[in-house]
């Protein structure tokens, strides 16, 4: 089966939840992460993604 890549667009209380599941989906390949937050960058580092602090960045520069 194809996974399908995913970004997680905020990395706050919600966020942190949404890239630990996509990141343990079969389905799901986690690409990025993107937070105004730099501190947030650990859980990139974490779950093996890419870091953004500019969401829109993300979106031209990934393949979601």
């Amino acid at each position: 089966m194809e996974k399908i890549n995913v970004a997680v667009i905020g990395a706050g209380n919600m966020g942190r939840h949404h890239i630990r599941n996509y990141y343990e989906l079969e389905t799901a390949e986690l690409i990025a992460i993107a937070d105004a937050d730099e501190s947030k960058k650990e859980l990139a580092e974490k779950f093996g993604c890419r870091f953004y602090t500019d969401y829109k960045e993300m979106l031209e520069k990934e393949d979601i």
